[in-house]
């Protein structure tokens, strides 16, 4: 979806083509079956697809809607590494595939919105999460639900092992809101707005973080 030279939307639907789960439960180790390079998010058509919108857009901000989050999150418990298997880091193979295309585009004008986990998040994306040395090839924005809470059981597990990764820059699963996104030709900026409470109509709501992508400087930078 084009609009004009400044932007172009890639919508995704990553429900209806995905591979099966093979993994015990929705949180847990990654396990063997989950490496099979044949299982997708996507699905064959779509990752064509949108590798070819990728390949042949002119536009400036390459902006790529995900309904799931795409940066690798891992969430140490004891002597094993936990992860959502409901997201990509559930199918390694195409997370692997994905950050590959977005790596093709030199420039870092891609950026990759989500929603939504109840959380918001700021991810700079690495080529391969794997290693420190990895370059930064996009940005990850993450959105908050505008009233439904995050699991409280999981509140402290997910805030204590998300900002281990060093590349979140910023998460908060403490408060509710939405995310605006202005895009110029020179800059990519998103203001996280939380409200004070949810159960109120008249609750005051204020910009608690912003953020920005510079055109041709593939990460984010905060202010």
């Amino acid at each position: 979806m084009p609009f004009g030279r400044l932007a172009a939307f890639h919508l995704l639907d990553e429900r209806q083509y995905r591979s099966a789960p093979v993994c015990s439960g929705e949180i847990g180790p990654v396990c063997g079956a989950a490496e099979d390079p044949a299982r997708t998010v996507l699905g064959e058509e779509q990752e064509a697809w949108l590798a070819d919108q990728l390949d042949s857009s002119s536009a400036t901000w390459d902006v790529l809607a995900n309904s799931v989050v795409l940066s690798k999150t891992p969430v140490p418990l004891g002597d094993q590494v936990f992860f959502n298997l409901d997201q990509w880091d559930g199918y390694p193979a195409a997370q692997r595939r994905m950050l590959d295309l977005l790596a093709e585009r030199r420039d870092g004008n891609r950026v990759v919105i989500t929603g939504d986990i109840h959380a918001s998040g700021v991810a700079d994306m690495w080529r391969d999460f794997e290693d420190d040395r990895s370059p930064v090839i996009a940005a990850e924005l993450v959105g908050t639900s505008i009233s439904s809470d995050f699991d409280e059981a999981y509140l402290d597990i997910a805030e204590e092992a998300v900002r281990q990764a060093p590349w979140v820059q910023f998460f908060d699963a403490r408060h509710r809101g939405y995310v605006t996104v202005e895009a110029t030709p020179e800059v990519l900026r998103a203001d996280y707005r939380f409200v004070a409470a949810t159960d109120q109509p008249e609750s005051t709501i204020e910009t608690a973080t912003s953020w920005a992508v510079e055109a041709g400087k593939p990460g984010v930078q905060e202010g």
